[in-house]
């Protein structure tokens, strides 16, 4: 008996296995002889999956082989693996939401490599999931499932559309195909949310765009625009954004209309009394209100934290806006969400008196003499990983390169021809402090340099790829001179280049 991978038969003293196919001796067969052999198993495969039996009999009479054989299909009604999803009935367009994905092992039998992927609709914007996606935005690694297993994700997000249109989003259970990287689902689910329309209707943007990365310092300046798109006035509209994010310096917060800011909730209220036009909105009215609140110059994140955002959520409400369906009010909501860009430092630090290298040579250096220094390239990641990353130092033709580079397992090269020396990076992990590398350097001054500081760095060059924004990221040192304050027996003889004697 031949049958399909998704069957797993039980083991038995009378069959043999092997593979995909059972073998099963029957003997002698008298005459008018029957009787019957039983191959018993589970199906582990997903659902609407057919699978194939095929049972050759075999047999000698008369000393004569022969073979007879049948075929049987399977369809697979039902799998052990499953996926429900939980998504809300009603939304109105730019609000925030929930899916709850609840997935399952029923069976007895151990899934390994399990994993889960969902098909967002048009106009859904992921902002974070419990667990955090293993690849993407879409993909979890379940890993081993054993019998009985079960686990919860849950994604949050906004979701955008028109009014009255559905929005599916789709969710799968299973394996990722070896050879071709094709998804092989054993289980899966969908749900529909109907967006629903509110006569009042709001909309933000932040420096003039609605998808907008900004860096640590830069200041941020809100719009904010409502409008009624009913038929009826609408009386005492009320109006709040709340900034959900600790790195904005609230005390350079900037409000270009009357309003209220509560520090507590972290949201500013506008009310009639603020703005009079607010009081009544007859249809088509339209308004704008403006803000402005800076980012803070450092980005200061949390264990385990990264791919930082400022989320914002604007709403407008009269209490004149009729409910819908059940108890829930759809008011005009938007929520926007400003990417923070990796903020990679780059530092350059000298010294002569150091137990890395042994340095020699006169402080401050004299012309014709050789006076060797340890430069450290030291980098800190900010709260996005930075893929593909390289450093780039830049050597003076006059400055000497002397070999020595430690730790010896980063990865550099150095450059004769363009002087400079290349530190492959690769990934800075966000939150990476003092990644660096040490190298000795070398200066014989010339005359020309009598009295002054002479160039030991031109510059570092960092680049890599924001791999949260995917921005590219440049980040570029000030040079480094033969005077530097982080050594003291630099300081106390100063840098300025000296005559020989």
């Amino acid at each position: 008996m031949s049958f399909p991978e998704t069957f797993h038969p039980e083991s038995n003293d009378q069959v043999a296995i092997s593979g995909s196919q059972a073998t099963i001796p029957i003997g002698t067969v008298g005459w008018n002889g029957k009787g019957s052999v039983t191959l018993s198993g589970k199906f582990y495969g997903s659902k609407g999956d057919v699978g194939y039996f095929s049972a050759a009999l075999r047999y000698i009479h008369g000393g004569t082989a022969s073979e007879i054989s049948s075929q049987y299909g399977v369809n697979v009604a039902s799998s052990p693996l499953s996926i429900e999803i939980t998504s809300p009935l009603e939304l109105s367009s730019g609000q925030e939401m929930v899916y709850e994905v609840d997935y399952a092992n029923t069976g007895d039998l151990a899934f390994s490599n399990v994993r889960t992927q969902m098909d967002y609709p048009d106009g859904f914007t992921f902002v974070s999931s419990e667990p955090s996606p293993s690849e993407g935005d879409s993909v979890w690694y379940l890993g081993t499932l054993p019998g009985g297993t079960i686990g919860k994700i849950v994604i949050r997000g906004v979701l955008s559309g028109t009014d009255g249109v559905s929005k599916t989003v789709g969710g799968k259970i299973g394996f990722f195909e070896d050879a071709s990287s094709v998804f092989i689902p054993y289980g899966q689910n969908e749900r529909q949310t109907k967006i629903v329309a509110s006569p009042l209707t709001i909309a933000q943007t932040v420096n003039g765009s609605t998808s907008l990365t900004a860096k640590p310092g830069e200041m941020l300046r809100y719009s904010i625009v409502y409008r009624n798109n009913g038929n009826t006035s609408l009386r005492d509209a009320v109006i709040t954004i709340a900034l959900d994010s600790d790195q904005l310096d609230y005390s350079q917060l900037s409000l270009f209309q009357s309003g209220a800011y509560d520090p507590a909730s972290k949201t500013i209220t506008w009310k009639a009394s603020d703005v009079p036009a607010l009081s009544r909105l007859d249809p088509g009215a339209q308004g704008e209100l403006v803000f402005s609140v800076p980012i803070y110059d450092t980005v200061v994140i949390g264990e385990n934290e990264r791919n930082l955002s400022i989320r914002s959520v604007a709403k407008i409400d009269s209490p004149d806006v009729p409910r819908t369906t059940g108890s829930n009010k759809i008011i005009g909501s938007d929520t926007l969400f400003v990417k923070i860009a990796a903020g990679v430092k780059v530092s350059l630090v000298g010294a002569y008196a150091d137990t890395t290298f042994s340095n020699s040579g006169s402080l401050p250096p004299v012309v014709g003499s050789e006076t060797t220094y340890t430069m450290r390239v030291r980098i800190d990641g900010s709260s996005n990983d930075a893929i593909g990353s390289r450093a780039v130092v830049a050597l003076p033709t006059g400055v000497s390169f002397k070999g020595k580079v430690l730790p010896e397992s980063e990865s550099t090269t150095w450059n004769e021809r363009t002087h400079e020396l290349s530190w492959e990076v690769g990934t800075l992990l966000a939150g990476s402090k003092n990644r660096e590398i040490a190298f000795q350097v070398g200066i014989t001054p010339n005359v020309s340099q009598v009295g002054k500081e002479a160039t030991l760095i031109n510059q570092v060059t960092f680049t890599g790829k924001d791999s949260f924004t995917n921005d590219d990221i440049t980040v570029v040192s000030p040079s480094k001179t033969t005077y530097f304050q982080e050594d003291q027996s630099v300081r106390d003889n100063g840098g300025q280049i000296k005559s020989a004697q």
